[in-house]
């Protein structure tokens, strides 16, 4: 089984979403011990609801919401206007700030040497690829599929359509626009 720190969250004040998608986790990730999950990591400033080490495929930043269809009055590139209680509210996109988180913990490896390409083209660029996610729910706005995919498949082979891959490697893993 996977390792996930902190190994349960069911007694902390979590939003749900975050709760079933670590619970989610435990189950996907049962028949690989090689997997390191973290819950709520602060890096650079920024918090990244899950962060996921699966070795030979990278690190994935994940951000979690679980907003309902019915809540969301309008989406753009970089924000989503939601109802709530409190009347209407703007928020970050959750795939800016899975992208954004991504991109920090790119920068924060790519200052250690002993991750980094120390000769050819790719001197000083990260050996590990970072990726980022935002995991949907069919009840919710925000399907798992893809990511159940790409863990499953042991070689990385796997598709993640949702997914902005932060490459190491110019054009390796980027996503086509």
């Amino acid at each position: 089984m996977a390792i996930l720190i902190p190994e349960d969250i069911s007694a902390t004040a979590v939003p749900p979403g975050e709760r079933k998608f670590h619970s989610f986790l435990k189950i996907l990730l049962e028949s690989r011990p090689d997997v390191i999950g973290w819950h709520s990591v602060r890096v650079c400033g920024k918090e990244i609801d899950f962060a996921l080490l699966l070795p030979g495929i990278g690190l994935f930043a994940i951000e979690v919401k679980d907003w309902k269809h019915g809540n969301i009055l309008s989406t753009g590139p970089a924000t989503f206007t939601l109802r709530t209680e409190q009347g209407e509210e703007t928020k970050t996109s959750p795939y800016v700030q899975a992208r954004e988180c991504g991109f920090k913990v790119r920068e924060e490896i790519q200052r250690e040497p002993l991750l980094c390409h120390s000769t050819g083209p790719n001197k000083g660029k990260s050996i590990l690829p970072v990726g980022h996610n935002v995991p949907e729910d069919r009840r919710t706005c925000i399907t798992v599929k893809p990511f159940c995919d790409l863990c499953a498949n042991e070689s990385g082979s796997g598709t993640l359509k949702s997914t902005g891959w932060i490459s190491p490697t110019p054009g390796r893993y980027s996503r086509r626009r």
